[in-house]
């Protein structure tokens, strides 16, 4: 393989990644194409003889701090091409508080793994519903946690919560 990308993400099973090298295909008997994070198998694709795409539907295990998951793709699901690619999931276990006051800012503390990484300088936090929200910057304090301020700014509630 010449590249994979990405090789940063979420641990929350959905997504892409795509294996670049040459001469794939899959018009051979017993062709089945295969794609696997660390354990994790994914749904492999054919995009072209340069293009392997990985659709992730599990969720991808976090690991610690150093660690990563070997990535890797297989013609026929059981011969995997060897790889020294590696991916680096990153993913929130827990916050605390869980709910503060609306339109004052609370510190909410974000514990999981994988937050040290190249895109640590563009956390985000995202607040609200999908529909109406508000998206703060994040402060990573280490690879297993990260802070975020809840917006002062009022967010419309959903018609069914209480404030």
């Amino acid at each position: 393989m010449e590249d994979v990308t990405p090789l940063i993400g979420p641990n929350e099973g959905r997504g892409s990644i795509y294996f670049v090298g040459r001469d794939f295909r899959d018009d051979f008997e017993n062709a089945k194409l295969g794609c696997r994070i660390g354990n994790v198998l994914g749904h492999a694709e054919l995009e072209d003889s340069e293009t392997v795409r990985c659709s992730v539907t599990n969720k991808i295990p976090l690991v610690d701090e150093g660690q990563s998951l070997l990535l890797s793709v297989a013609l026929n699901s059981y011969s995997w091409i060897e790889s020294d690619w590696s991916y680096y999931p990153y993913g929130i276990y827990d916050l605390f508080p869980s709910s503060g006051p609306i339109g004052e800012n609370t510190n909410i503390l974000v514990t999981g793994k994988g937050f040290e990484n190249e895109l640590k300088d563009d956390a985000r936090c995202k607040f609200g519903t999908e529909e109406n929200y508000v998206i703060v910057q994040a402060q990573v304090l280490d690879n297993e946690h990260l802070i975020c301020k809840s917006p002062a700014e009022d967010i419309a509630l959903p018609d069914d919560a209480s404030d």
